[in-house]
């Protein structure tokens, strides 16, 4: 090849080659009939020298094959020439992986190798083929070679050393290699070691775009040296891989100008580039324009190692060697799996190198050189420029390959980005570059850390999921983008220039200058901390910093930033919104919001401080102002509010906005004068006093919160809020505002006459004195620890008063809307209380109220409660403080609302009984006593009790007349269902007696909720099966034992109801106080209005016994009741679901809803005798049902006369739940009875 062109001397050489081509051209065509085309070019010589102990090898040639049979570990064969025709093969057979040939070619023509080049041990790829010249070895277009390894070097082997098979390090001279001799593989080339290694080594060595090198399980090496030595290590299998690539001196390094040129693919375990220049007269170049992959195979892989000034020591770049001329590392694409490592004496690029003219032109072919005639009719000019037919990548180098990388990358284009710099290298692991000169990267990114050092250092984007270190020695640093995951620092010796970061943990940036980061559009974001002795300038879109600190000045522009601290002798931040934690200046500062808040939490300046922001709230919590600056303006910009000799001025100010200054933790010291002015809003809220002159100055509303108020310089246009954060606050001046007077004092409060023309007043303190107080909306007087006193009171809609006593100057008159009153005693009211919607009263003692009413809701709580007269509303919701006691006479301690005061409510919707606090943590138990709930009065009742509490029905709690809704506990609120309901007395109204029921009063519906039992019969039944597991609960058994009803226990009735609902988690169980004990059930009587008639929200265990109202008025019971009664099972939501997995649901003993009912064995305690009704049948009437035998048949009249023997006849009748049969299904008996021949009539149902 011919040396490199100077770019000034290009344009006559290129004349002078076209003219010598086009005479040459001329002269050989006419001579072609002379020269006939060569057909064959096999390999010619073969000389062998083997190592000791082996045999000479045996070298075949059939047609356009060679087959090369080695019989040494290390073989020999010198060639005058090695040429491979695309037609022909040469084929080495090797005795073992390990086992070398080197093919030694002693002619000076180049090699030309187009064919395919095979190694094989047995059947399978393998060995290793070595090829030496000295003069260019050239893997052809569409050159196939595959062996386990293969090493093609320029330069004279130590065929001594070589042909030692113990012997792993082999030298090479270059000293009589011709000029520009190198290494080449061409496109569509493809160079394979199968288990080993490829090695490349020359002055220069360069692979053409769609070439590939592959090594997928050992190294590729690429290596430029004029002398040099390779050390190898074998591998398990006997393959052999790269230790160290050795340039001993810089003598021995290459003098050309192109070191490496890869503008094929190269794929491998790892990848190794290692140049050694000692060019006088430029930078040899490094050119990784292909794609470079090392996956790793072994666990040695994934690395891609370049050296540029030295070579490759243990799998690693060596030390620079002394006097190394600089090497130009140009980077295209490259993914390591593990690790890239960089070292390079010289410059690094990112992008690929720009290929002058003569190394774009590819040697001539043996076909080519075989008919020059043919060849130089195509040696027009313009090939020189790269064809595009794989010479190049499109990078001016032959137009085939697009710009991918910087089509992408035109989106993120920023002020330090370099659309040319298309370079992007990924790692599994590290990345680590370490260059002499300059440093321009692309795209890097690493799984784990990513490490950059050179004199100065340009780079499109940085990333590093884990560490990021980048060190400038000499210049500047300049990032596009930056991104890190764990720690990093960015360090220049000049300027940091950087346009966006990522940086979650955090990030530190320290220059010797100047610090700039953004271009106006990019972002930044994470931990992230500036640290420059000059200046450091911002101009973001979006930007979250820790900190700030510059030696001269901090310039913040952009769009939103959001900085944590800024300390500098000069702060300017100008941008559409500005939040700052803390800011120091020694001068003035300046935070102005252009579209958007402005806020600075902490701020010390030297002269004045300035917060204004448009469009947005401005905000400053605690400011000091040192007075250690002169009294100038020292930042001039267009509407500076500052001028010179205006003392120490602290301004917080918002157009069209609020302004807020001390957000209630903060203050200001050193000022002489304090503004604060809201196009909306102005609150002060300060822990500390203001020693300067205050205004306040709001469009709409004013709220000042300070230890002491100076209310003559606040202004507000609407609201006005003003308080005393220390002690008492009073006020001799009346007060009038526009709208709403909010005035609020630690202490007691105490002022004049108070004013709201168009709004609300509200007066809070520790006590509340007051004259004259009016309000066109809402008043709240609100005394936290005393009493409430005012001259007179008027309110146009609510009244909300709150007091230890409470004197307004006169009675409560009606309300328009809410009353509500809040006493810390007692409190007693003999006039009426009247709302328009809510009325609320909450005392902490005894509330006595003569007559209350409200057009919506009345909410009372209290200690207890005394009504002497009506209360009435649409709902009411009283409240205990504590346990509660409902019904009964009157008398007794706690909470007692007695039958005669329950009878004082009018609550047209629900009314709602609380034994404990909905908003305290205030709970006890309920008693019910003897009550008379007016359905018309109160329909809707509903006791709510605490969940770790019980409900107690002790006595009969009855409506007047039949009708309403009567529930304890919650439907939804788990916390007001009590833990258990207890009913030993009564829930509706019913007497049974004689196997009928009289007296009926019952509820429509009577709802239970618990969140374990619900328990109905006598307290002692009740003790009995409290704590009975569910296994030992059957009633119809007799368990647990004494169930039986004894006493005033018999025919009790416990609920009588249309509609029973039941919840429980654990049991439901009702006592049977049936007399008969055998077929009757007494206990709850449904009176047949609603179906289903009971609701199962489900326990595990319900029991229950009773009977129903059928039609025409029948009373069903017994078992039939058991089979038939309507009956549906939900869910905590009221959806029907199916009966849980192993729950038990029995009503008279039966399954409920089935005809599965258990015999009724209990006993009961003593007879009891009565009339039998009509569908009620006796015992014995129904004897002929028994059955003798497994058939079922009747029985005799034998086995009948002696059942009915005196024996069974002292028993008591058993009722039976069973209809009258009707007229057709009687039939008539004859009955014998011994001798004689007296005949006994029994009418009993006819077999079906």
């Amino acid at each position: 090849m011919p040396p490199l062109d100077l770019p000034h001397q290009r344009d006559d050489g290129r004349r002078l080659r076209l003219f010598a081509r086009t005479a040459l051209c001329g002269a050989l065509c006419g001579l072609s009939w002379l020269a006939p085309v060569t057909a064959v070019a096999l390999p010619t010589g073969g000389i062998p020298e083997v190592s000791a102990g082996g045999g000479a090898p045996t070298i075949t040639t059939v047609d356009t094959r060679m087959n090369v049979t080695l019989n040494a570990p290390r073989t020999v064969l010198s060639w005058t020439t090695f040429d491979v025709t695309p037609d022909e093969t040469v084929s080495f057979n090797f005795g073992a992986r390990n086992w070398i040939v080197l093919n030694r070619i002693t002619g000076l023509q180049p090699s030309r190798i187009e064919g395919i080049i095979e190694g094989r041990v047995g059947g399978a790829y393998g060995g290793n083929i070595w090829f030496t010249s000295q003069n260019s070895i050239i893997f052809g277009k569409g050159v196939q070679v595959d062996a386990g390894g293969l090493l093609a070097a320029i330069g004279t082997p130590d065929t001594g050393s070589f042909l030692n098979p113990s012997n792993n390090l082999f030298s090479f001279n270059g000293g009589d290699a011709l000029p520009n001799a190198r290494v080449f593989v061409l496109s569509n080339a493809r160079l394979t070691a199968h288990g080993g290694m490829v090695a490349l080594m020359a002055p220069t060595v360069s692979t053409r775009a769609n070439a590939v090198v592959s090594a997928t399980e050992g190294s590729v090496l690429y290596g430029s040296a004029k002398n040099f030595q390779i050390r190898l290590e074998p591998g398990a299998a006997g393959d052999f891989d790269l230790v160290d690539f050795i340039v001993p001196n810089v003598s021995d390094g290459a003098d050309g100008a192109v070191a490496i040129d890869l503008g094929g693919d190269t794929r491998a375990n790892s990848v190794f580039l290692a140049a050694v220049s000692k060019s006088a007269i430029g930078s040899a170049v490094i050119n990784l324009e292909g794609m470079v992959t090392a996956q790793a195979a072994r666990a040695d892989g994934g690395d891609i190692v370049l050296s540029g000034g030295a070579g490759i020591a243990s799998r690693t770049a060596a030390p620079s060697l002394a006097g190394a001329a600089s090497t130009d590392i140009y980077l295209n694409k490259a993914s390591a799996s593990r690790d890239l490592q960089i070292q390079n004496v010289g410059r690094t690029f990112g992008r690929p190198w720009v290929r002058p003219i003569e190394e774009l032109k590819d040697p001539r072919s043996l076909a080519e050189e075989a008919d020059p005639c043919g060849l130089l009719g195509q040696c027009d000019e313009t090939t020189d420029n790269g064809d595009g037919n794989g010479n190049g990548n499109g990078f001016l180098n032959g137009g085939f390959a697009p710009l991918e990388s910087v089509v992408l990358d035109r989106a993120l284009v920023s002020a330090l980005f370099d659309p040319t710099a298309i370079s992007a290298i990924t790692t599994g692991r590290d990345a680590n570059i370490r260059a002499t000169a300059g440093i321009e990267l692309g795209r890097i990114v690493a799984s784990r850390d990513v490490s950059v050092q050179g004199p100065e250092i340009e780079a499109n984007s940085l990333i590093a999921n884990g560490a990021l270190t980048v060190r400038s020695t000499e210049g500047a640093v300049r990032l596009a983008g930056v991104g890190v995951m764990r720690e990093g620092s960015i360090t220049g010796r000049t300027d940091v220039q950087i346009d966006a970061i990522t940086a979650p943990t955090r990030l530190t940036v320290t220059s010797g200058r100047d610090i700039t980061i953004g271009d106006g559009v990019s972002s930044v974001t994470g931990a992230i901390s500036l640290s420059a002795p000059q200046n450091v300038t911002i101009e973001l879109a979006s930007a979250r910093i820790d900190t700030i600190n510059a030696g001269v000045s901090a310039n913040l522009r952009g769009g939103a930033l959001d900085i944590g601290a800024v300390n500098a002798p000069r702060v300017f931040a100008r941008a559409e919104s500005v939040k700052i934690g803390s800011a120091a200046t020694a001068g003035d500062l300046y935070v102005l919001a252009t579209n958007g808040d402005a806020q600075v939490d902490n701020a010390t300046a030297g002269d004045d401080i300035f917060v204004i922001a448009t469009h947005g709230t401005a905000s400053l919590g605690s400011a000091t102002l040192t007075g250690g600056a002169a009294d100038a303006v020292q930042v001039e910009f267009a509407g500076n509010p500052d001028a010179a000799g205006n003392g120490r001025v602290v301004r917080v100010e918002s157009t069209d906005f609020d302004a807020r200054l001390g957000l209630g933790t903060g203050g200001v010291s050193g000022a002489t004068e304090v503004t604060v002015r809201a196009g909306q809003d102005a609150v002060v809220d300060v822990v500390r006093e203001t020693p300067a002159s205050l205004s306040v100055i709001a469009a709409r509303d004013a709220t000042l919160k300070a230890p002491t108020v100076r209310l003559d310089s606040v202004t507000a246009g609407r609201d006005l809020a003003v308080g005393s954060t220390t002690g008492d606050f009073t006020l001799a001046n009346a007060l009038t505002a526009t709208r709403n007077v909010t005035i609020t004092a630690a202490g007691a409060l105490r002022v004049a006459d108070v004013t709201a023309n168009a709004g609300s007043v509200s007066l809070t303190g520790a006590t509340v004195t007051a004259g004259a107080v009016s309000a066109s909306e809402d008043l709240t007087l609100r005394a936290l620890s005393g009493g409430v006193t005012t001259a007179s009171y008027r309110t146009g809609r609510d009244l909300i008063i709150q007091g230890s006593t409470l004197s307004l100057g006169s009675s409560i008159a009606p309300v328009a809307r809410d009353l509500s009153i809040t006493s810390l005693g007692n409190f007693t009211s003999s006039t009426p209380l009247s709302a328009g919607r809510n009325l609320t009263l909450d005392v902490a003692g005894t509330a006595s109220i003569g007559q209350a009413s409200a057009g919506s809701g009345i909410r009372i709580v209290a200690g207890d409660l005394t009504l002497g007269g009506t209360i009435t509303a649409a709902d009411a919701q009283i409240e205990s403080r504590g346990a509660m006691r409902v019904g009964g006479s009157a008398g007794g301690s706690g909470f007692i609302l007695d039958n005669s005061e329950f009878g004082q409510l009018r609550i047209a919707g629900q009314l709602r009984l609380y034994a404990g606090d909905t908003t305290g943590g205030a709970r006890g138990d309920l008693l019910l006593q003897d009550l008379a709930v007016n359905p018309s009065n109160t329909p809707n009742v509903a006791f709510l009790v605490g969940s770790g509490n019980t409900a107690s029905v002790a006595g009969l709690v009855a409506p007047t007349a039949s009708g309403g809704i009567f529930r304890i506990g919650h439907a939804t609120d788990l916390s007001w269902r009590p833990s258990t309901v207890l009913v030993s007395g009564a829930i509706g109204a019913a007497t049974f007696s004689g196997a009928a029921y009289s007296g009926v009063r019952s509820f429509d519906e009577v709802r239970l909720a618990a969140r374990q039992d619900i328990l109905m019969g006598s307290q002692r039944f009740i003790d009995l099966v409290r704590n009975a597991a569910i296994s030992d609960i059957d009633v119809a058994a007799g368990r647990p034992a004494g169930v039986t009803p004894v006493g005033d226990e018999v025919n009790r009735v416990f609920i009588s109801t249309g509609r029973l609902e039941v919840s429980a988690d654990n049991k439901v169980v009702q006592q049977n106080t049936s007399a008969l004990g055998g077929g009757q059930a007494v206990g709850v009587f449904f009176t047949g209005q609603f179906n289903p008639a009971l609701i199962i929200d489900p326990p595990r265990l319900v029991e229950l016994w009773g009977a129903f109202s059928g039609q025409g008025g029948q009373v069903v019971t017994g078992t039939t009741a058991g089979g038939s009664v309507t009956f549906v099972v939900v869910d905590t939501n009221g959806q029907p679901v199916e009966r849980p997995q192993g729950a038990n649901y029995r009503f008279n003993s039966c399954d409920v809803g089935t005809t599965n009912c258990a015999p009724v064995l209990a006993a009961p305690q003593e007879g009891v005798t009565g009339q039998m009704n009509v569908g009620l049948l006796t015992a014995r009437d129904g004897l002929s049902s028994s059955s003798s035998g497994p058939g079922g048949s009747e029985l005799t009249d034998e086995e009948a006369a002696a059942q009915v023997s005196s024996e069974t006849l002292t028993s008591p009748p058993v009722l039976l739940g069973v209809a009258a049969p009707d007229p057709d299904e009687i039939v008539t008996d004859p009955v014998v009875t011994g001798a004689g021949s007296e005949e006994i009539w029994r009418q009993r149902r006819q077999k079906q």
